[in-house]
């Protein structure tokens, strides 16, 4: 089975949320600081939320710079008395999108307002933040954060050998990554490939143009952001 044909698999989705769920859904390199780093961020506030269908509509306010942002996330139980960051990403002729949700202690959150409506948003962006808000909301993120939404995260195999299918790997031999460490990484250091015995055999060449991520995140609104190159196999030796 083609490489790419194995990622998209129900054994790959199920083996590659066990992983993700063992490492909290954070990056293992940066923490998702990543996420702090390349997007907008805003807080939401409690009882906020709109559920429809499987999905949430909310608003995150950036009170850095006064701006609400209508946001949608797919596949998420929120609850309706937490305090969520939002990390999101605008696009040119395209919707913003959200990539994660970090949960936040409403103990930190000073405010003259403590549940807000959709009616009631100007008065919530035009109260007096304290700066151990505005701290707490633009921090980057800790190892003791919690996050009950995120996107964008990958699943990196630490070798690959033959005669296995990207799932038929022990746990520890696979590490949760954000897309920019996981490309980082593949930019900086060959991926061991090993024979059907264990034994080194050589290294995998990641993609030229991907450094082996497979795709790109900020263009995940065309064709999901697939990299044109290698089509989302990855590695040169995959293209063949």
């Amino acid at each position: 089975m083609d490489y790419r044909d194995q990622l998209l698999t129900r054994e790959w989705f199920e083996f590659r949320k066990k992983i993700i769920q063992r490492d909290q859904s954070r990056c293992q390199n940066c923490l998702n600081s990543s996420y702090a780093d390349s997007c907008k961020i805003g807080l939401v506030a409690p009882n906020s939320a709109q559920k429809w269908k499987d999905s949430y509509f909310l608003d995150a306010w950036d009170f850095k710079n006064n701006i609400r942002t209508r946001l949608r996330a797919y596949n998420v139980e929120l609850f309706g008395n937490h305090y969520y960051v939002a990390y999101y990403q605008s696009f040119e002729r395209a919707f913003d999108r959200l990539l994660a949700l970090r949960n936040i202690s409403s103990e930190v959150i000073q405010l003259t307002h403590t549940t807000v409506s959709f009616d009631d948003i100007d008065s919530f962006l035009k109260q007096p933040f304290k700066i151990e808000t505005e701290q707490a909301v633009y921090s980057n993120p800790t190892r003791y954060d919690t996050w009950p939404y995120i996107v964008d995260l990958h699943v990196h195999h630490k070798y690959y050998q033959e005669g296995r299918l990207a799932w038929q790997y022990p746990s520890d031999a696979l590490v949760t990554l954000c897309w920019s460490c996981h490309e980082n990484l593949h930019s900086s250091i060959s991926v061991p490939h090993l024979d059907v015995f264990g034994n080194p055999v050589g290294s995998l060449t990641p993609c030229s143009r991907c450094y082996g991520a497979g795709w790109f995140p900020e263009y995940s609104h065309v064709q999901s952001g697939v990299c044109f190159r290698c089509l989302g196999r990855c590695f040169e030796e995959h293209m063949v």
